[in-house]
């Protein structure tokens, strides 16, 4: 049984209900969450797993608390890190839902997104992973066309007839973008390389997550050897 809303958890008191009788009713299934971070708490996670829940899904956005902020997904670095916390206390998997290159996106924040997204993955997270923003009808950043650049794709309407149609939306800053550019045209060659390691063909998003991450780490290591970018290494904070 899966709940997909961010709200379930906000309407806590017949939620709450559900999962006290769900946990005490024998009935053979399982259940799984989408939800916000903010809605989550140590006793929620602890219920969840009396409930027998077999995962919960948070839009973490991203790892950098700069770019979440510049999507307007304000979520405290601490609060998603206590989220990791109570995954491995409870025996609940965690499962983050990433985009990897947003518009506002500086090689800083492509580090801190290398470096704790790996940090996650070793700590039992799953992490599902879209590389850039489609710039969907209706979405504030459909909006922003003067502002960012949209990659575009030529649709057929008719006879001679074309339109273009926005498809991802680049980095605003020129380096950023020149590295998304190679990192989307590399992928597909990289995965083919990454599958053979495997023994499965299926590539759900889950297990694309740690190739997304694996090749970032390559080409990060590549266009900044000397790591000036990664705030890590100058001990600088998440900003």
């Amino acid at each position: 049984i899966y709940f997909v809303s961010d709200d379930i958890l906000f309407y806590k008191p017949p939620f709450i209900h559900f999962l006290n009788w769900f946990k005490d009713s024998g009935l053979p299934h399982k259940i799984m969450v989408q939800t916000h971070s903010a809605n989550l708490t140590k006793d929620i996670f602890d219920l969840l797993a009396k409930a027998h829940c077999d995962q919960v899904s948070i839009g973490i956005e991203n790892a950098s608390s700069y770019i979440r902020k510049t999507l307007m997904k304000p979520q405290g670095d601490q609060q998603i890190e206590d989220i990791v916390t109570w995954s491995r206390e409870f025996g609940v998997p965690a499962y983050f839902l990433i985009l990897l290159f947003p518009p506002e996106s500086r090689l800083e924040d492509c580090w801190i997104n290398y470096i704790t997204l790996s940090r996650w993955l070793d700590l039992g997270v799953q992490i599902s992973i879209e590389p850039v923003i489609y710039a969907y009808r209706g979405a504030p950043l459909w909006k922003d066309e003067g502002k960012y650049r949209f990659m575009y794709e030529k649709v057929s309407v008719g006879r001679n007839e074309f339109i273009k149609n926005p498809l991802w939306i680049e980095p605003r800053l020129p380096e950023v973008a020149k590295f998304v550019h190679e990192f989307v045209g590399r992928f597909p060659e990289f995965i083919k390389e990454e599958q053979k390691k495997l023994d499965h063909t299926h590539l759900y998003k889950g297990a694309r997550g740690p190739m997304y991450i694996k090749l970032l780490g390559q080409m990060l290591k590549e266009v900044d050897p000397n790591e000036e970018h990664n705030p890590f290494k100058e001990g600088k904070a998440n900003t």
